[in-house]
């Protein structure tokens, strides 16, 4: 499949400079294979309430102690709080292996299944409905969709089962990334 989003070469990069991005096993198979380096050179738990994003599964930490800590599974950022694949030039270093969720930005798919854009992007360009790739963009928009509920399910699974009693967050990254 194509590129849906080849305009995005030239756009200054304001959306790996403003979101985290929240990321699936998937994608992190993905990172791993095309980039031949381990999950916890480029993948970070991220506490839930510094996460915007609607659709994350959120896995729970035990603290050692009586509480439980909610995060969200996210590329890592450098200091200056750009993604962690974001070159100098202000482009994507991992654009061909890119996750799932910075393929469809800053698109959403309607109630009617339309594309629309998401509300309070950051994305500087204008798109004309040309360029959207409707049909490719519907293709990668289900395959999120259908990505983030298969993760979902791994992370109700890592609750369930040691979420109240592990604090290891590379335990976790363990049990959801297996094969990684």
């Amino acid at each position: 499949m194509s590129d849906v989003f080849e305009p995005c070469a030239s756009c200054g990069a304001k959306c790996c400079i403003n979101y985290r991005v929240v990321l699936t096993d998937f994608d992190v198979k993905r990172i791993v294979k095309s980039e031949s380096i381990a999950p916890e050179v480029f993948c970070e738990l991220v506490r839930e309430e510094e996460v915007k994003h609607e659709e994350k599964a959120v896995i729970f930490l035990s603290d050692g102690k009586d509480k439980i800590n909610s995060y969200v599974l996210c590329l890592k950022r450098r200091r200056n709080g750009h993604c962690v694949f974001l070159g100098k030039e202000g482009k994507c270093l991992l654009y061909g292996a890119r996750p799932t969720v910075c393929r469809c930005y800053p698109f959403e798919v309607g109630e009617k299944g339309e594309l629309t854009k998401v509300k309070n992007y950051s994305c500087p360009r204008e798109w004309k409905e040309e360029e959207m790739g409707t049909g490719e963009y519907l293709e990668v928009w289900k395959r999120r969709e259908k990505e983030t509920d298969e993760f979902a399910k791994k992370v109700r699974e890592w609750n369930a089962k040691y979420g109240r009693k592990e604090r290891r967050w590379g335990k976790a990254l363990e049990f959801l990334c297996e094969g990684c």
